[in-house]
Parts: C-alpha cells; sequence; structure tokens
C-alpha cells in the first residue's frame, strides 16, 4: 500500500466510524424493536444474571434456538457497562467498531482478490513444487479503497453496524475467514488452514448459515490447476474438523441440556415454514384459534422450543407439498424467481430508520447491483484468481436462505462482496503498477 492509500485508507476508516457514531448517538433506543435486537439483549441479561443461556420468552428454559457467540459478547460488556442504556450504547458502539473494521478487510480483500501478482518459489505440499508468495497490486488495493469507501456511507450498511443484530460480527468473521483461506491457499501451509477452519468455526457461531461452506471450498480448490483432488479433499477435512473441534463445547452443552446432538441450532422450523407461504403472507387465513399468536394452522408445544421447531418443521414440509399439489407453477415462481427476488431486489432498514429515503436507496442498490454483476463478468474473463470462488460463496449463501425466508437482511453479508466486484469495473488490470 503507498502513502497515498494509506492515507485514503485512514479517512475512509475515520469518516466511517464517526458517521457510525453520530447514527447511535442520534438515535439512541429508536434503534431498537421489540424482535431479534431485543432478544438477544434479554438473553445476554439472563446469561449474565442466572447463568442460563435463554431466548425469547423461556426465561427458565436453555436455548439451542440461537448461537451463543453474539450473546456472549453483550452480556460481557452489561458485565463491565450494566445493561441499561449506557450498557446498550457501549454494545453499539462494540458493534460499529466490528463493523469499522470490516471496512479494513475490505480493502485487504480487495488487494488479493484483483490483480494478483504470484512469486514463485519452492514449496513442498504433497511432493509438488507450488506457488507460495502472492503480493498485492495496486489496482486491487484502489478496488477495496472504493468498496470500502462506499460502504463506509451506504446507509443501510452503516445502520446494520449500529444496531445489535449478529449480521455485523458475521460479516467481519466471514471477511477474516476468506483472507485467512485465501492465505493458506497460496502457501498451501497447513497451519493456515487450520487459522482458517478457526475462523470457519467463530463465525458458525454467529450465525450457523456459513456451516456448509467447506463444500463449496472443496470443490473450487478441485477445479484449482495447482490442486489435485487429494488435496481439495483433505483441506475440506481439515476445515470440517477444525469447525467441529471450535463447535465442540456447544454440542456437549447441547447434548446434557437436550439429551441429543445439535451440531448448530434449532430454529429452522419456523423460517421454513414461512418460507412455504408465497410472499410469505402467513397471515392470509388470520390466527390459530388455539395459538392466537401463530398463524392459522401453525401449532406450538408449550414450554419447550425444540418440540415446537420438529413440530414447524413438519409443518412446513406438509403445507409445501399441499402447495405444490395445488398449484405446481406459482410455487416453483416463488422458489426460484420469487424468493431470489425478495432475496436480493430491497434494502435493509431496522426500526423504520431509512423510510424517507427508501425509494432512492432502493434505486442505488438496483444500480449497485448491476454494477458488481458486470463486474463479476470482468473477473471471469480477466481470469482472477479468486473469481470462482467468491461466484460459489455467493450462490451458497443465497440458495441456502431461498431454502426458507428471504429477505434483503439476511443478504447483508454478502453486501461487501457485491461493493467489492462493483468497485472492480472502475480499476485498471495493472499488476505492475
Amino acid at each position: 500500500m503507498t502513502r497515498r492509500q494509506g492515507i485514503v485508507l485512514g479517512t475512509i476508516l475515520a469518516v466511517g466510524f464517526g458517521l457510525r457514531l453520530w447514527m447511535i448517538l442520534a438515535l439512541g433506543d429508536k434503534l431498537m424493536t421489540d424482535y431479534d435486537d431485543k432478544m438477544y439483549v434479554q438473553s445476554a441479561r439472563r446469561l449474565l444474571e442466572a447463568g442460563v443461556f435463554t431466548f425469547g420468552s423461556y426465561i427458565d428454559q436453555p436455548t439451542v434456538f440461537i448461537p451463543p457467540l453474539f450473546p456472549l459478547l453483550l452480556s460481557g460488556l452489561f458485565a463491565i457497562f450494566g445493561s441499561g442504556e449506557t450498557g446498550l450504547q457501549a454494545a453499539r458502539i462494540v458493534v460499529a467498531l466490528m463493523g469499522t473494521g470490516s471496512l479494513l478487510l475490505v480493502v485487504r480483500l480487495g488487494g488479493m482478490l484483483f490483480g494478483r501478482m504470484t512469486v514463485q518459489a519452492s514449496g513442498e505440499w504433497f511432493g509438488s513444487r507450488t506457488v507460495v508468495e502472492a503480493k498485492s497490486s495496486k489496482s486491487g488495493i484502489n478496488a477495496g479503497l472504493i468498496a470500502a469507501g462506499a460502504l463506509a456511507v451506504y446507509p443501510p450498511y452503516m445502520l446494520v453496524n449500529c444496531a445489535l443484530l449478529t449480521e455485523t460480527m458475521f460479516t467481519l468473521l466471514v471477511l477474516w475467514f476468506f483472507i485467512q483461506l485465501f492465505r493458506a491457499v497460496e502457501s498451501k501451509e497447513w497451519r493456515d488452514f487450520v487459522w482458517a477452519g478457526l475462523l470457519l468455526g467463530l463465525a458458525t457461531y454467529a450465525r450457523p448459515t456459513i456451516a456448509l461452506l467447506p463444500i463449496a471450498v472443496g470443490v473450487y480448490l478441485w477445479f484449482r490447476r495447482d490442486f489435485r483432488f487429494k488435496q481439495a479433499f483433505l483441506v475440506g477435512t481439515v476445515l470440517v474438523a477444525m469447525l467441529f473441534a471450535v463447535l465442540s463445547p456447544w454440542i456437549v452443552r447441547n447434548y446434557l441440556d437436550f439429551h441429543r446432538i445439535i451440531p448448530l441450532t434449532k430454529a429452522s422450523g419456523n423460517p421454513f415454514l414461512t418460507g412455504t407461504y408465497i410472499n410469505h403472507d402467513v397471515w392470509a387465513n388470520g390466527h390459530d384459534e388455539e395459538f392466537p399468536d401463530y398463524p392459522k394452522g401453525w401449532k406450538k408445544v408449550p414450554g419447550n422450543l425444540v418440540a415446537t421447531d420438529d413440530l414447524l418443521m413438519s409443518l412446513g414440509k406438509q403445507h409445501l407439498k399441499e402447495q405444490f399439489e395445488s398449484d405446481p407453477w406459482a410455487m416453483v415462481k416463488w422458489y426460484t424467481w420469487g424468493k431470489f427476488k425478495a432475496y436480493w431486489d430491497g434494502t435493509f432498514d431496522w426500526a423504520d430508520v431509512l423510510k424517507e429515503w427508501r425509494g432512492t436507496l432502493h434505486n442505488v442498490h438496483r444500480v449497485m447491483l448491476g454494477i458488481s454483476l458486470l463486474g463479476m463478468i470482468w473477473a471471469f474473463v480477466r481470469r482472477e484468481r479468486y473469481a470462482w470462488m467468491m461466484a460459489l460463496w455467493m450462490a451458497y449463501f443465497t440458495a441456502l436462505h431461498m431454502v426458507y425466508v428471504t429477505s434483503p437482511r439476511y443478504a447483508l453479508p454478502l453486501l461487501p462482496f457485491v461493493f467489492l466486484y462493483g468497485a472492480y469495473v472502475f480499476v485498471r488490470k495493472n499488476p505492475s503498477r
């Protein structure tokens, strides 16, 4: 990185954090809703007070409904600053710092993705001599700076960096994971793959939706010319082994509390069942007579979140079958274009903070998606080293969410990658400069 690029990066980080701090101080408790963020706060308070990890209204029962990393962070901050307004503001500022840190990682990742220069050296990995060193190009760093600058001032990304939600922590860990993964691909050192697996495990503790990514990584490496199938398989095995090693305390805890093997969470029943309704219109038939807080036809096992999740998953499979039998074309359309549009064609808002600018932001978002798609195509044409891995990552994360509820909120962890490929359109490929 040149001195000029360093000054630009420092300015981006200062402006990015300043804007997030201003939003936190200006809005305060207006950023809090009665949904996930409030429940995370309640979970952290209960963990601090009683030593029990709970979620929602089941305040006296251990939960496996959410992963523990974000509530653990909140409980630690509440132990220092209290769980009142001071503690909440401190927690928002820490989340804003993580969001600002993600801007730094975006620049680092941009330097790895685009215009990468490789230097041949004598590395031995399964008896083959390989590339073990790579240097970032000026154009790649510039792409990272453009993407980070745009994310620093993009209102939906600013907002999620101020809300007490898991997306900011998850995005930071995902970016860090890919940086470490690409470093491992270039070094061919086992310890680098082990570190990548450790970061994968931490990211799974934030949001479990990344847990199957080693499959995509293995497929990507298999098709690289400098990896053979055996090598790709072993790398995937290392990532999975590290993932389970990191998750092992959680798995043991779940077995002791619930007497069953639960490697991740038990919370997919509700989003799966909701996703079987076209346009997520679960209230079309009104409220259930037995459980008025649920849509008609939904049931629960009072006092048992795990059993309720199993029941909702069963109801979801039944409803999905019935809907496909009654109108197969409408369901095919919903599970393809409909959910894809619901996932990508919208901007994140929380507590309606950005509602006055929603139309403008929606148009900006669409333009950005178009530029990013062009950048991705350009990266394939120019044969950038990691274009296929990034395409697999975004396809994997999109497809996984299309099985369940689709919402612009769940696409937020992909925004840094979208902005990186959008920025790539505006830089030259000239590795020597």
